[in-house]
């Protein structure tokens, strides 16, 4: 697991996570938790929520085929997602508030969150001015 990890928000399911799908995607990259599992609002029949990062894009099948396999591994529904093919404002709230369990190489995880949370920024600067005529108006759309 990465050396990031909190103690805090460990989840007993990570390791076994962590090895399969080290295991079976091909040039994985990083795997993060994130969502209610392991946290204070984690409940028994709460999902567990991934991301990883991969080389390549995962096909639908493989995602469902690992989505199979890790819950039959961990005993809980699991949600599994490819980074890549999030929406930016997921990607910064899991690189933000999630937990990176494991990195190939931790420089390149790190440099990863940090062009995210840079994009992140960059749409906020840009959008500034349509949300300021927005809150000016009190409404969307008149």
């Amino acid at each position: 697991m990465d050396t990031a990890l909190s103690v805090s928000r460990y989840h007993p399911s990570d390791a076994d996570i962590v090895a399969l799908l080290s295991r079976e995607v091909c040039g994985l990259s990083a795997v993060y938790r994130y969502g209610s599992a392991g946290g204070p609002y984690e409940r028994a029949d709460s999902d567990i929520d991934l991301a990883i990062l991969a080389d390549h894009a995962l096909s639908h099948e493989q995602r469902l085929d690992l989505m199979t396999r890790l819950a039959k591994a961990t005993c809980r529904d699991i949600d599994l997602n490819d980074l890549r093919t999030l929406p930016l404002t997921l990607r910064v709230q899991i690189v933000m508030e999630g937990v990176r369990l494991y990195a190939r190489d931790r420089t390149a995880a790190e440099l990863y969150d940090t062009h995210t949370l840079s994009d992140y920024v960059r749409l906020n600067e840009e959008r500034a001015g349509i949300l300021a005529d927005v809150r000016a108006r009190g409404s969307i759309y008149g």
